[in-house]
């Protein structure tokens, strides 16, 4: 067995010996790439019996203090019952007045379905696996700081939602 690679015959044990690398870079970025589960919620993954009808909200925020009060607006004027949904927001980074706006908004609007956590990474991909860490539903949203989503999204989400299936929707 023989074969060109850029002008260069390989032999048969060359060939073999490139494909072993290959396959061993494969899984050194498979394990770069793939989220790390903890072991706090491997069983809830294995068993979604544990989790909540319902669907959690995850928003990372990097100062978005001048963009969070339209997202969170939009999730208060859900069609879904508050009993069905959590919105966990993840700070991320550097910290600004998104807090103290968050928090303000949860006293003033008496609501017990928001969780506000705080990452030192500026990283919304990190962020997001907080989020998912810390999710109690069976299923899961994710939206963007500066997003606002229509005042039925999460009811019709959550009625298009089963298990093994991706709902994708635009906003």
């Amino acid at each position: 067995l023989r074969s060109f690679q850029g002008g260069n015959v390989l032999n048969k044990q060359e060939i073999l010996t490139r494909l072993e690398e290959i396959q061993l870079l494969k899984k050194k970025i498979k394990v770069m790439v793939t989220p790390t589960i903890t072991p706090k919620n491997y069983e809830k993954l294995q068993n979604n019996q544990n989790f909540k009808h319902g669907i959690s909200v995850i928003i990372p925020t990097y100062k978005g203090e001048k963009v969070i009060k339209k997202c969170l607006d939009s999730l208060y004027n859900q069609t879904l019952k508050k009993e069905l949904f959590d919105v966990i927001i993840i700070i991320n980074g550097e910290k600004d007045s998104t807090e103290s706006i968050v928090n303000d908004f949860i006293k003033k609007n008496q609501l017990q379905n928001i969780r506000l956590l705080y990452s030192s990474k500026a990283s919304a991909s990190s962020s997001r696996n907080i989020g998912i860490q810390n999710a109690e539903r069976e299923y899961t949203v994710f939206l963007d700081d500066d997003d606002y989503v229509s005042s039925n999204f999460l009811e019709e989400m959550l009625t298009l939602a089963q298990p093994d299936t991706s709902v994708v929707a635009q906003i």
